[in-house]
Formats: structure tokens, sequence, C-alpha cells
């Protein structure tokens, strides 16, 4: 989250700056950190990642839609933003959206094939 927008209560520097995002992904890809996990709703993180290139990368990114119409178009847009061609896992930020509306498993279900 801090790759994309000032997070958190101890967090003094703001968002992390672009040369120490490519860092920490050379370290994790040095020390065999295989998986990466943002979402759309962490400011420009993605665009971030996608500049540096996550390719080698496991990445799962997440929605959080009150709408099951936005989803597939979130996923679209991530995939873009990220500049690669898939993702290892599309998740709900809150899974009772899934709870509430079923109808958007079906959605997750055609994004998967």
């Amino acid at each position: 989250m801090q790759f994309g927008q000032d997070y958190g209560i101890s967090n003094n520097e703001g968002k992390t700056k672009f040369e120490d995002v490519k860092k920490i992904l050379e370290f994790a890809q040095f020390n065999n950190i295989k998986t990466l996990d943002t979402a759309n709703v962490y400011g420009d993180a993605e665009n971030l990642l996608g500049k540096i290139g996550v390719e080698k990368f496991q990445v799962i990114s997440k929605f959080k839609s009150q709408k099951k119409e936005s989803i597939e178009e979130k996923f679209f847009e991530t995939i873009y933003k990220l500049n690669i061609k898939n993702l290892y896992a599309y998740l709900s930020h809150d899974s009772n959206e899934i709870l509430n509306d079923p109808d958007i498993w079906s959605v997750l279900t055609d994004i998967k094939k």
C-alpha cells in the first residue's frame, strides 16, 4: 500500500520512492520471494509496479466494488497498469461483497476463463 500512497500510522516518509520500490523488488527477487500483493485502491501502486516490471512475480490484486459490472473493467485496468498478461489471483477486498451478491462469483469465473 505504501508504494502507492501515504499510509501507516508510523509512516513519516510518505509514499515509497520509485528507486526504493525498485530496490525492494530486487531484494525480494534475490531472496526468492515470488508473490506480490497489491490492490486497485492502493493509490498509484499498480502503475508504479508496472513501470518497474513485475512479470517475474506471481501478482495478486484485489478489487473493491459495489457493482459487479465494474469488476471485469477493474480487472483489465489492473493488468494494464501492472503491464502483465494475467494475475496469479484476483480477490475481493471484502468477502461480504461476494457473500451478499453471489452473481459476482459468475463474473469472476468469466474473468478466469
